[in-house]
């Protein structure tokens, strides 16, 4: 019992101490092409290849990242007799234009027409090469640049080979992986790079790769270490750390305070281990809705109920309808809403409201029931709000009518 308390005080210490310093590098928290929603989709990666290939674009590289590359695909190759490294070495290769997905969907394509060389690349981030596509990136590049010479890459986050491709089809393909680009990018920005705008970008890029492709192996070497040294620690702390279930009691809980306090409608013999239901008087009232007490879930009778669906502490409430259920006054009054597609079982949840994280502000702590509490009835004023605009608005529809 003293060694794993005092494991803890250990561990304690290093949160306070160091972790911050040691794990800097994966939490600055802030990356634009994060922000822009472009981490990972392959489309977006080869956007930001080509612009590096392209001699002519802003970054004042010239060939520099071509050069590169073809250095790295003589590293990773063993054979490769199409250039030599003398060749990169010492010609020009500034003259050279680049095209992403516009010459028979090829990912990346530069090519030289002063030197007659191209360079293909096939960008695999998390998929595979399908439909024998590699053979017809390179029949194309023969058939359209006769008496070329060309380099075809199959570029992947670690290098691996293509999967569609037989034997002899890959013998065309150098394999490149991802770690080769940010080996590059690291070159070009601390040794290369004059331009800051330029160098941020890069490093922006890079970081980018590190992060959300390679799942960085010094990241993993570093939480390995960090596991083994306050093993006991961890292991107690995975054991006992908050899950679904807590949230769903959670959850449970509070709806059936806020139903005691008059605020819904709420009984968990209606709900399931993956959602919660509840109703509220008032759209209970407007659609003179049925509910019948003896039975359970949607064999009740009940035209609607909000539903509470939770995964992984990711929450988000729907408005479910069962087509089933409803008469024909409530069918007229729910079209309202444009509802037009059920699924197979006869339910409509296509209507979300709310979307929470029920781990922001340690809402699950004991001592933060009163805050989670106050945290839902301020997001369920959005369903307040809906209901009095839904009932306005079919009101006025009846008045036109009586007026007509």
């Amino acid at each position: 019992m003293v060694k794993i308390e005092n494991k803890i005080t250990e561990f304690l210490l290093y949160l306070e101490k160091n972790s911050e310093k040691d794990f800097s590098r994966w939490l600055t928290g802030v990356n634009i092409f994060e922000i822009l929603g472009i981490t990972s989709a392959e489309i977006r990666h080869s956007r930001v290849l080509a612009w590096l290939l392209d001699p002519r674009e802003s970054h004042k590289l010239e060939d520099k990242f071509f050069k590169k590359i073809l250095m790295k695909v003589f590293d990773n190759n063993l054979s490769f007799a199409t250039i030599k490294p003398t060749e990169i070495i010492l010609k020009d290769f500034s003259k050279a234009e680049v095209y992403r997905e516009s010459k028979n969907n090829i990912d990346v394509l530069y090519t030289n027409k002063e030197h007659r060389i191209n360079l293909v690349i096939e960008n695999k981030t998390f998929t595979s090469d399908h439909d024998n596509q590699l053979r017809k990136y390179r029949k194309f590049i023969e058939n359209s640049y006769v008496g070329y010479r060309n380099i075809y890459i199959y570029l992947t986050p670690n290098g691996d080979a293509p999967i569609d491709a037989d034997v002899e089809e890959r013998q065309f393909w150098s394999l490149l992986s991802y770690q080769d680009i940010s080996d590059i990018l690291e070159e070009l920005y601390v040794d290369e790079v004059d331009n800051e705008k330029v160098s941020y970008i890069l490093k922006e890029y890079n970081d980018n790769i590190r992060r959300n492709i390679l799942n960085d192996i010094e990241l993993k070497e570093l939480s390995a270490e960090i596991y083994f040294k306050y093993k006991e620690v961890l292991d107690l702390i995975f054991e006992n750390r908050p899950d679904t279930q807590m949230l769903r009691e959670k959850l449970v809980g509070i709806l059936n305070y806020l139903n005691e306090q008059g605020n819904l409608i709420f009984d968990e013999k209606y709900c399931s281990k993956t959602f919660l239901r509840f109703r509220t008087r008032r759209l209970d009232n407007f659609i003179d809705n049925v509910v019948k007490e003896e039975n359970t879930e949607w064999s009740t009778g009940s035209a609607y109920f909000y539903e509470i669906t939770y995964s992984n502490f990711q929450t988000d409430v729907y408005l479910s309808i069962s087509k089933k259920n409803l008469t024909d006054i409530q069918s007229r009054k729910f079209k309202l809403l444009t509802f037009d597609k059920y699924s197979k079982y006869g339910f409509n949840t296509s209507n979300k409201f709310l979307n929470f994280d029920a781990s922001d502000e340690n809402l699950l702590l004991s001592e933060a029931t009163q805050t989670l509490i106050d945290f839902l009835l301020e997001n369920l004023q959005q369903i307040d709000e809906f209901e009095k605009v839904f009932i306005e608005t079919w009101n006025e529809k009846e008045k036109e009518k009586d007026y007509v």
